[in-house]
């Protein structure tokens, strides 16, 4: 009986001696196990301005994350429609992937970026940044433009956020086509 209680005993010193709990290895477990969580599917995002709808962001999944700067991730893709004062489209914008910080004003476009406005031109890059705050969406890589009659190639771009008016940093390709070619 003896034996067995002196088990005991040491059993449980040891248990404690193994099982240490400080607080910051609680707060880092914390941490990550909170890190990141589903925020929605199918989800709707509307930003107004002076009461009117002035982009609408659309994606599949919303995952919210929590580490360092709080932000929101669409991993499975997004589209952004820019409305005009009437409630009209005037561009889109769609990507595999997107991230927009919550007290940050812009919003970052990765993987497979496409820009449409209302007279048919296309933008092509791989990423996009639209700040809000400025209302202009830009890059500082590979873009192609296509347009009725050219497609214009450049490193870098800056455009109002309807995607009407925009310039072409470093234009190294405009090849001319017939209509219908595009």
């Amino acid at each position: 009986m003896r034996i067995i209680k002196s088990f005991y005993i040491l059993l449980i010193i040891a248990l404690s001696i193994s099982c240490s709990n400080k607080k910051e290895d609680i707060e880092k477990a914390e941490k990550q196990k909170f890190s990141k969580e589903e925020f929605g599917r199918e989800i709707e995002i509307l930003i107004t301005k002076k009461g009117k709808a002035n982009v609408k962001i659309v994606a599949p999944k919303v995952v919210r994350n929590y580490s360092g700067k709080t932000y929101n991730e669409f991993p499975e893709g997004m589209q952004l429609f820019v409305y005009n004062e009437k409630g009209e489209i005037e561009s889109t914008l769609s990507a595999k992937y997107g991230k927009m910080g919550d007290r940050s004003s812009e919003l970052l476009a990765k993987d497979s970026v496409v820009v449409t406005n209302k007279t048919g031109e296309v933008l092509n890059t791989e990423e996009l940044i639209w700040d809000k705050k400025k209302s202009k969406i830009k890059t500082t890589g590979f873009v192609k433009i296509q347009t009725k009659d050219e497609i214009i190639y450049g490193d870098g771009f800056e455009s109002n956020e309807d995607f009407t008016e925009y310039q072409i940093t470093n234009i190294h390709g405009i090849v001319k086509v017939k209509e219908g070619e595009i």
